[in-house]
């Protein structure tokens, strides 16, 4: 009788095992290719490369954080990646005239308040979100090339101070990664325990039934594209930083990644919904097979290829083990 207790408990563990199995893909396959990076080239797991690698996931990570405030919502908007651009690019211009933490204070600033336009047109003039912020991306991308005479705006020209975001470091650990760090901890208990935060996913649900039981949507909403475009300046800078150099066109490099990023999130953790926790591994994961390709000496667009399996194969995983899908977004208002 024991014995067949034993047996009993001994499946139901192995069970619940398995039933958790999808929720931490993500993870497991960080840690595989961690590993498989590490045996073909060992310096990978040096300190300094490490430390690299969540140097530039951090940047990513803050606009993966952005980029969700809306994508939960409903809506898909691409404008984020022109406001990383225009937060490197204005932080560039307002440092030839003014100290470095100002500039950036700044230039977020600017880059929240440009979220309210495209907000107001999907929000009050129902037009489609897709189309718009494809629009209002492009618009502010041409604003920047005005702005830059469509030039890149080079470290040289500030100095050293124009780095100190993504050099500087606290007990070895880089600015950025402390930044994002707070930043993701802050949005974590925002989704999770404000009322805000979970209208956000509320709306996305249901915006219809979110009215009838007395939510003031259009506001939620608003308060997601202000928050996006924060983040994403945010985002922005620290990338550029990274980099040394301000392009207008620096969003063209972000804009993928960080919608990959987006999606994978949904299949770790909190399986079907965007999470932070999902944000910070998509992330490290991205920038992980980016680093490896790169130390490999393999050709850019083996990064490329490799990124677009592991989010088909991801996202396939947890659609055929998640009874209720992936997070669903509507190209209408």
């Amino acid at each position: 009788m024991k014995s067949k207790n034993s047996r009993t408990e001994s499946k139901g563990i192995l069970d619940d095992i398995i039933k958790e199995i999808p929720r931490f893909f993500l993870l497991v396959a960080l840690l595989i290719l961690i590993v498989f990076f590490t045996c073909l080239t060992p310096s990978f797991i040096r300190i300094s490369n490490l430390m690299n690698i969540l140097r530039t996931a951090s940047a990513f990570g803050m606009l993966g954080l952005g980029f969700t405030m809306v994508q939960a919502t409903g809506d898909m908007n691409f404008t984020f990646s022109a406001q990383a651009a225009m937060g490197a690019v204005l932080t560039g211009i307002f440092m030839l005239h003014m100290p470095y933490w100002i500039s950036v204070f700044l230039a977020v600033l600017i880059c929240t308040i440009s979220g309210l336009a495209p907000a107001f047109i999907v929000i009050r003039l129902k037009v489609p979100a897709f189309i718009t912020t494809m629009g209002f991306m492009t618009i502010y991308t041409g604003v920047l090339k005005v702005l830059t005479n469509n030039t890149i705006l080079y470290k040289i020209e500030w100095g050293d101070r124009y780095t100190a975001l993504a050099r500087g470091e606290i007990a070895g650990i880089p600015y950025p990664v402390i930044i994002f760090v707070i930043a993701a901890a802050a949005v974590h208990l925002f989704f999770e325990r404000s009322k805000t935060g979970r209208y956000l996913f509320a709306i996305g649900a249901s915006k219809t039934t979110c009215k009838q039981v007395g939510i003031n949507e259009a506001k939620i909403r608003y308060i997601g594209y202000l928050l996006c475009s924060a983040l994403a300046a945010l985002g922005g800078i620290m990338y550029a930083s990274s980099l040394g150099q301000a392009s207008p066109l620096l969003g063209n490099d972000l804009t993928l990644p960080t919608i990959a990023i987006t999606m994978l999130c949904a299949t770790f953790y909190q399986t079907g919904r965007y999470n932070v926790p999902g944000i910070i591994v998509a992330s490290i994961i991205m920038i992980v097979v980016q680093n490896g390709v790169m130390g490999l000496g393999m050709e850019a667009w083996v990064k490329d290829i490799a990124v677009g399996l592991m989010l088909i194969i991801a996202v396939s995983f947890i659609a055929k083990t998640h009874k209720k899908g992936l997070p669903t977004v509507t190209f209408g208002s």
